[in-house]
């Protein structure tokens, strides 16, 4: 877990960007993992039923594929969700930091 941020600016902005600085932080990628999983378990049983008919025959090796399909959807999806909030995180700090800069600018000149 991340250390959390805490600044003293203005309440109301400070705790919104507080609270997305903390947020995008600690963000694990669960969320798109679990879109990312299940759209391939959807996807692939739809496809087990296209090419095989319904009710598909379950052996093993299909049953094994799918379940690398799904794993490997989920390790996209939450690689996709820990970059995303990488990149929310850096976009945040960026802000902060003009925020600080046009402040220090406005209260020095």
């Amino acid at each position: 877990m991340a250390p959390k941020v805490v600044l003293m600016h203005e309440p109301g902005q400070a705790t919104a960007l507080e609270r997305r600085l903390n947020r995008d932080a600690d963000a694990c990628g669960c969320g798109s993992a679990a879109v990312a999983a299940s759209f391939a378990f959807f996807g692939y049983l739809t496809y087990l039923f296209a090419a095989l008919g319904a009710p598909p025959r379950w052996d093993v090796r299909r049953m094994l594929l799918g379940v690398a399909v799904i794993v490997v959807a989920a390790l996209l999806g939450k690689a996709i969700g820990l970059i995303r909030a990488r990149r929310r995180w850096r976009k945040s700090l960026f802000e902060l930091r003009s925020q600080i800069l046009a402040s220090s600018e406005s209260v020095s000149g």
